[in-house]
């Protein structure tokens, strides 16, 4: 995983040829994860002058 530093913590999925059913699951559920986690990135770099950006707030307008 680029950008991850080693640690003991770190579950990185399983070299191919994948032997045994449980292996198969979990490179394809950790691949999934990996999947979100960049479409989250791909997302903040989009719109980071959205969020680099300060929010202006209006406290003197307050819906009852």
């Amino acid at each position: 995983m680029a950008g991850t530093r080693a640690s003991n913590n770190l579950i990185t999925p399983y070299k191919r040829p994948i032997r045994g059913v449980a292996a198969q699951r979990f490179n394809s559920h950790h691949s999934r994860a990996r999947s979100i986690i960049c479409a989250f990135g791909m997302m903040k770099t989009r719109f980071r002058a959205i969020f680099l950006q300060a929010l202006e707030v209006n406290p003197t307008f307050v819906p009852q």
